[in-house]
C-alpha cells in the first residue's frame, strides 16, 4: 500500500510539473532602431495595464545582437492585453511603447523610433532600412510608438482662404443680382480634447475648438443702382469667434501618426449693408446684423514629437494640416429706405473656407489608457 502511495504521489508531482511546463513558453524578440541596428544592453520592462502578470525577460539586458528571451504564459500569445513596454539603453536614454502582447510575442521584434533609439555618431554603420515581414503573424514585425495622452491641450494657427457667395435683392425697382468675392486671414484657435478608446494603432478623441479668425473685415459687393455717381449698395462681412466641436480618429505613421477630424461649427459673422440715395434725393441708410452662422468642418494632418521632455516633463507634439469647411446656411440683413419706403436685402447665401494650419500639442493625464477595445 505505501508502495503505491509513493507511486501515485510521484506521478501527481510530473503530472503537475508537466502541466506547468505545458502553458509557459519562451520567445526571444529583437530590440533595433529604424535602420535595422540591433541595440545592445538595454534593459527593458515589461507591465500590463490590466495589472495581470506580465511577460519577464530572462537575462537582465539585451545581448550584443539586442535580443532577450521572455518568458510568459503560451496563452498570451493571443491575448490583445495592453503593455507598457519600457526600454533603458546603456547610456541611459528611456523609451516607452504602448502594445499589446500579442503584437510583442508575435512579432519577434520591437523598433525603437525616439531618442533612445539614436546610435552615437561614431558607431553608426551604414546599412540599408529593412523591414522584417514576419509571415506566420501575417503582419510587420515592428512596433512604433505613440503618444499615451488620455487629453491633450494645443494651439493652431491658420492660413486661410474664403470663398462667399453674396446677393442684392429690393421690393423697389432695382434689378437683383448675384456676386462672388474671396477674403483671406489668419485664424488662432486653441484646443482641447479627450480619448475615448483605442484599437491596435489607432486611436479616437473628441473634443473642442475655440477659434478667432483676424481677417477683418471683407466686401461681398459693392453694387450701383441707385441715380448719381454716388448710387452704391455695398455689402461687408466681418468674421469673429467660431466654436468647433469634433470626433478625431488618428492612426500610427511612422514615428508619428496620421490624423482626420470631422465636426460642426458655428462661426459668428458681422453682416452689413449700406446704401447711399444721396443723389436721389435721400440719404445714406446702413444696417448691419450679428449672425451665428452653422456649418461642417473636416481637418486631417500628420502629426510627429518635436521634444519628447520640454513642456512640464510632457512632449510637445507639431502638426501639420489641412481645414475645409462649409457654411451652407443663408444669412441675410436689410434696411428700410426713410425716404422712400422701399426694402433692400444684402444676403450671404453660403461659404466655403480653406486653410494650411500649424498645431502645437501638449499632451497630458495617465499614461495608461483608460480602456482598450479587443
Amino acid at each position: 500500500m505505501r508502495k503505491l502511495m509513493c507511486a501515485l504521489a510521484a506521478f501527481g508531482v510530473m503530472a503537475w510539473i508537466g502541466a506547468a511546463w505545458a502553458i509557459v513558453g519562451e520567445t526571444t524578440i529583437t530590440l533595433a532602431n529604424t535602420q535595422g541596428e540591433p541595440i545592445p544592453e538595454a534593459k527593458i520592462s515589461l507591465k500590463r495595464v490590466d495589472k495581470k502578470p506580465a511577460p519577464r525577460p530572462k537575462t537582465p539586458t539585451t545581448n550584443q545582437k539586442g535580443e532577450v528571451t521572455l518568458t510568459h504564459e503560451e496563452e498570451d500569445k493571443k491575448s490583445k492585453a495592453l503593455v507598457i513596454f519600457t526600454v533603458t539603453t546603456k547610456d541611459g536614454k528611456t523609451e516607452t511603447i504602448r502594445t499589446t502582447l500579442q503584437d510583442v510575442l508575435t512579432s519577434g521584434k520591437v523598433t525603437l523610433t525616439g531618442r533612445a533609439a539614436e546610435t552615437p555618431r561614431t558607431e553608426r554603420v551604414a546599412r540599408p532600412i529593412s523591414r522584417v515581414d514576419n509571415t506566420s503573424a501575417g503582419k510587420i514585425s515592428s512596433i512604433a510608438p505613440i503618444t499615451d495622452e488620455v487629453y491633450a491641450l494645443g494651439v493652431i494657427t491658420e492660413m486661410g482662404w474664403a470663398h462667399h457667395s453674396s446677393s442684392y435683392g429690393s421690393t423697389g425697382m432695382q434689378l437683383p443680382a448675384g456676386f462672388g468675392s474671396n477674403s483671406a486671414g489668419f485664424e488662432i484657435c486653441g484646443q482641447g480634447k479627450v480619448k475615448l478608446w483605442e484599437l491596435q494603432a489607432a486611436q479616437v478623441f473628441v473634443g473642442l475648438n475655440g477659434c478667432y479668425d483676424t481677417a477683418g473685415t471683407s466686401t461681398l459687393f459693392s453694387y450701383k443702382v441707385h441715380p448719381g455717381a454716388n448710387g452704391f449698395v455695398t455689402a461687408t462681412i466681418d468674421p469673429g469667434a467660431s466654436f468647433e466641436p469634433f470626433v478625431e480618429w488618428r492612426q500610427r505613421m511612422g514615428i508619428g501618426y496620421g490624423w482626420g477630424s470631422v465636426g460642426f461649427v458655428e462661426k459668428n459673422f458681422k453682416l452689413d449693408i449700406t446704401s447711399n440715395q444721396t443723389d436721389a434725393g435721400g440719404k445714406i441708410e446702413s444696417a448691419s446684423n450679428s449672425i451665428w452662422d452653422p456649418g461642417v468642418m473636416l481637418r486631417a494632418g500628420y502629426s510627429m514629437p518635436w521634444c519628447t521632455n520640454c513642456i512640464f516633463g510632457q512632449p510637445l507634439i507639431g502638426s501639420i494640416g489641412g481645414n475645409f469647411a462649409w457654411f451652407p446656411s443663408s444669412q441675410s440683413v436689410s434696411i428700410t429706405s426713410s425716404a422712400f419706403g422701399f426694402t433692400e436685402n444684402a444676403t450671404l447665401n453660403h461659404t466655403t473656407q480653406y486653410s494650411v494650419d500649424l498645431k502645437l500639442t501638449v499632451p497630458f493625464g495617465d499614461r495608461n489608457p483608460r480602456d482598450i477595445l479587443p
